[in-house]
């Protein structure tokens, strides 16, 4: 079924498939674990705490969340919540900036051209005001700080 795709890969100089007669690295984590567990895409708190409830339930320890709904689409009460879950259950959370061009205030982003842009920050003042500490900064940019402060430390 896969052989094109193997003969692809060889033609390249990459190996056909996994290559199990490779020794196991001695290389671990600071804490002796050989992997971590991140998952992507969770955008609401509710998906946050389900996730990390059914991996309780079975023993999966999950390292690191990404959230990508964009810090800025939640209220300080949320960011909060999350922090506070994962402080709790011992999990790191990366929040994305978001939202992005198409919550901007131009309509670039609905040309046929424009879709092009995509989840990309544009302009000088759009990247300063979600990342300065200028006159740019809202509150949301500020719970962004609460939020590494609260989340950002975990090390599991």
């Amino acid at each position: 079924m896969f052989d094109e795709t193997r003969q692809s890969l060889e033609k390249l100089g990459l190996p056909k498939g996994d290559l199990y007669e490779l020794t196991t690295s001695g290389k671990t984590f600071p804490d002796g674990a050989h992997f971590r567990i991140e998952v992507p895409t969770i955008n609401s708190f509710e998906a946050f705490k389900a996730l990390l409830d059914r991996a309780a339930e079975l023993g999966v320890t999950i390292n690191r969340i990404d959230e990508t709904y964009g810090i800025f689409r939640h209220t300080l009460g949320e960011l909060r919540d999350y922090c506070a879950l994962a402080k709790e259950r011992g999990v790191a959370v990366n929040f994305s900036v978001g939202p992005r061009a198409p919550y901007d205030t131009g309509a670039t982003v609905h040309t046929s051209q424009g879709v092009r842009i995509a989840y990309r920050l544009r302009g000088k003042l759009c990247a300063r005001w979600k990342t300065s500490s200028g006159p740019y900064r809202s509150d949301a940019a500020a719970s962004s700080s609460m939020t590494k402060a609260c989340c950002g430390s975990s090390t599991r």
